[in-house]
């Protein structure tokens, strides 16, 4: 059986016992035929109201943050329903009691209000459980987005600071002040700043786009210096951004890769990134030389990593297209930033 038969037969279920229960408990003659078929009227009416009210109402109004026309459009579906479930109540004491009518909707009687307490005790349960619900799924959300994040965190750490990759930069750093100071100062002023990034800026869920951006390239100018001088790069990133924000080191494994696996010899490497609109497109190719490579060889715990930090921060809107064409290898990313 499905996951979604089991929803249903589940919902089904549960009706049933409320039909049964409000049949024991508030007719004068509990559990027969007249008093279970009327309790069945009230669960469909209430019912329809439910399920009108998490269908329709929550997610058009509730969710997005419309809570004046929620509560409105809420008293209005509670005075239909409580009306629609009296005629319907009226019309079936006619058909099978008609004596119990003037007792039953008889003008101040509490079975009157009972039409109201009905619907009433049926959709603000259902209401709570739901925003319960959706509260547990909200902090299970948000706390693999952490712990995703400090994976990535994590990774990055174990990637870059540590000892061979510090002594490779502060190498390549001492060697370039010898033949080129002003470009050693830079290039020291960079590695100052991937470590103030990574201790500071990398703890916050969402940091502007430009920040990313910057930390990107100052990563690629530091990781140039440990390839050969024959290296063809090509960088393209936007200067003019409008605030977007994005997760720390999100775009980094995929640069990281690149640099990684590019070839050492005649070496080619292309980022490029843009924003349209609210969409980020990023791109990066590299040759790989003539070996073949397994996924692990290509940086698939990197790439495993954003797919997961992507799917969570970005459900339903990013596009992560990886292309291992042999000697090439290719990444473009879509990424709806609203």
């Amino acid at each position: 059986m499905t996951k979604r038969a089991i929803n249903i037969t589940a919902q089904l279920a549960g009706w049933v016992l409320y039909t049964l229960f409000w049949a024991a408990v508030s007719s004068p003659r509990p559990l027969t035929l007249l008093s279970v078929a009327t309790s069945a009227i009230f669960t469909l009416f209430n019912a329809a109201a439910v399920y009108t009210l998490l269908l329709v109402l929550v997610p058009r109004l509730l969710k997005k943050r419309r809570y004046w026309q929620f509560a409105l459009a809420l008293a209005l579906l509670l005075a239909l329903a409580s009306a629609l479930l009296a005629g319907a109540l009226y019309g079936w004491f006619s058909l099978v009691e008609p004596a119990l009518l003037e007792m039953f909707f008889y003008p101040g009687n509490l079975a009157v209000k009972a039409v109201i307490g009905s619907t009433l005790t049926a959709t603000f349960p259902a209401l709570g459980v739901y925003l319960i619900i959706e509260w547990i799924r909200v902090e299970r959300h948000n706390r693999q987005l952490r712990e995703e994040k400090l994976q990535a965190e994590l990774n990055v750490l174990k990637n870059q600071l540590n000892p061979h990759f510090l002594f490779n930069a502060l190498n390549s750093i001492y060697f370039l002040i010898k033949k080129d100071p002003d470009a050693a100062a830079e290039a020291l002023a960079g590695f100052s700043n991937l470590l103030r990034y990574q201790l500071y800026l990398a703890d916050a869920e969402r940091i502007p786009l430009r920040q990313e951006l910057d930390y990107l390239e100052q990563y690629i100018q530091l990781a140039r210096l440990r390839q050969p001088a024959g290296l063809n790069l090509t960088l393209a990133l936007p200067r003019q951004l409008n605030g977007e924000q994005i997760p720390p080191l999100l775009l980094l494994p995929l640069v990281e890769n690149a640099f990684k696996h590019v070839a050492r010899k005649d070496g080619e490497i292309c980022i490029e990134a843009s924003v349209e609109g609210e969409e980020l497109r990023f791109y990066i190719r590299n040759n790989t030389g003539l070996q073949r490579r397994t996924e692990a060889d290509n940086g698939g715990i990197g790439l495993q990593n954003v797919r997961r930090r992507l799917k969570l921060a970005y459900p339903q809107k990013h596009n992560l297209d990886v292309r291992d064409e042999g000697r090439w290898f290719e990444v473009h990313l879509k990424l709806n930033l609203s």
